[in-house]
């Protein structure tokens, strides 16, 4: 049987909902020093596969912004312009 895709694995809300509950457990503060270790290599790994999530979607965004058959084109995002409105 094949894997499922990498996305479907990693669902990238739930790591970013554990990630906060993470953070919630650092500024509670009175963790034991190995407690602390563990959530501190767990919140590593999740902001490593958050990032690499919202990296592949990004270049898949690129990707359909650049398909010459739809006639669009990427443009950077520049906050500057809304701030002229």
């Amino acid at each position: 049987m094949s894997q499922p895709p990498k996305d479907e694995v990693f669902d990238f809300e739930e790591g970013m909902q554990r990630l906060e509950e993470i953070i919630a457990k650092f500024d509670e503060g009175g963790l034991p020093l190995e407690q602390m270790e563990s959530f501190f290599v767990e919140g590593i790994e999740l902001v490593k596969k958050c990032a690499e999530r919202l990296d592949r979607v990004e270049a898949h965004v690129t990707e359909l912004l650049q398909d010459s058959e739809m006639g669009w084109e990427e443009a950077p995002f520049d906050e500057s312009e809304e701030d002229e409105s």
